[in-house]
């Protein structure tokens, strides 16, 4: 594969500029295949379902390198971050007075499994976030010797902002606090470091390129020592030694502890073949196509005088580039019906940049925002 002439390889409807992958990526014209390999594995007999479970494990095995964790044993599947971020939030062991510090711009899926926390005495102590400040100061104030978890997204949905995940880590550790990432915008753009983190999660339909219906979770075993699951289910134990007495089980020894149910297999399969594609295309490379394009766009939106939110400092960002504006969904309306995909709401427009994207993309969207904006 080269980059950028990548289009051919996803199902991209001609004459479509797809400018948000923040949104959903479309899926790399391979699934087809993918998929028939799949029902081929379903309820088709013992070696049928053998090897379906072989994919399970490849796919958790490419997990642990997008995370940089030790093996498929730190990985689980979940539905959705949303799903693993409660898994961890009911594991997370805490006392009265205790505290879980999130920023009040963060995502639903990080901010509000935590506030189920309040009822055993927690506070859900909230950073403000109004300018990037790299030390990451703002999260230095609020933690303290309390403070149970830092919840946080690596790169901001709403801003596109990239957090200073080392100066998150030392702040966290420090006061002997778990790091709880949500990777979902940084996955298959640039490096995720999960061997910082206690818990690293994704969801899978965006910039990896995958599906919905599963999301990944990393768990860092060696910062966090034996974590028991708050939420269970028929997968949680490893076995069940005496029947007659159901309640001395044994737990998976891994992260498989934290998937209650049976996962969505369809999902792993097409997720194993998106991770391949982004991982064989190396993570370096690919961020450096992203981001490149992303700075272009950075620069040429703040040359229209738009209210750019996102850093123009590449290690300051990823692949989104947001700027706020009063009637968001009106721009994203208006540039659909020119055949430009952008991503309008929460008072902002988002404008990603991934694999499939070019420079004749980025001036075409550039060009439709200034005739846009020159109308208004």
């Amino acid at each position: 594969m080269t980059l950028p002439a990548a289009r051919a390889e996803f199902l991209l409807p001609d004459g479509l500029v797809h400018m948000a992958p923040g949104g959903e990526s479309p899926s790399l014209a391979s699934t087809a295949a993918v998929l028939a390999r799949y029902l081929e594995c379903k309820g088709t007999g013992p070696g049928a379902e053998a090897a379906r479970w072989e994919v399970y494990h490849r796919a958790k095995r490419l997990v642990a390198a997008l995370f940089g964790l030790p093996g498929e044993e730190s990985i689980a599947f979940v539905p959705s971050v949303s799903d693993g971020m409660n898994a961890v939030s009911h594991a997370l062991p805490v006392r009265d007075g205790d505290n879980i510090v999130v920023e009040d711009v963060e995502f639903g899926a990080v901010f509000y499994p935590w506030l189920h926390l309040r009822e055993r005495g927690v506070e859900i102590r909230i950073v403000r976030q109004r300018d990037w400040d790299p030390s990451e100061g703002h999260y230095a104030a609020a933690v303290d010797a309390r403070t149970r978890a830092v919840a946080v997204s690596q790169v901001s949905y709403l801003t596109g902002l990239r957090h200073n995940v080392e100066a998150l880590a030392a702040i966290a550790h420090a006061r002997g606090a778990w790091l709880v990432l949500d990777a979902t915008h940084a996955a298959g753009v640039v490096p995720v470091p999960g061997e910082l983190c206690d818990f690293v999660l994704s969801a899978c339909y965006k910039w990896v390129l995958g599906w919905h219906g599963v999301a990944m979770l990393g768990w860092n075993r060696a910062r966090t020592g034996d974590v028991q699951p708050g939420l269970m289910g028929w997968r949680t134990p490893a076995a069940v030694p005496d029947h007659t007495k159901p309640l001395e089980y044994t737990t998976r020894p891994g992260a498989s502890r934290f998937e209650t149910g049976g996962p969505s297999y369809v999902g792993i399969f097409v997720l194993e073949n998106a991770l391949r594609y982004v991982l064989d295309a190396g993570i370096d490379r690919i961020s450096d196509h992203d981001l490149r394009l992303a700075g272009e766009l950075n620069r040429a939106l703040r040359r229209l005088a738009l209210d750019v939110a996102t850093p123009p400092e590449p290690q300051h960002r990823a692949a989104n580039t947001c700027f706020w504006h009063l009637e968001p969904a009106a721009v994203a309306q208006s540039l659909a019906e020119q055949g430009i995909w952008v991503s309008g709401g929460d008072g902002r427009v988002r404008i990603g940049t991934h694999l499939w994207c070019s420079d004749e993309d980025v001036s075409a969207t550039v060009e439709a925002l200034r005739r846009l904006t020159c109308g208004l």
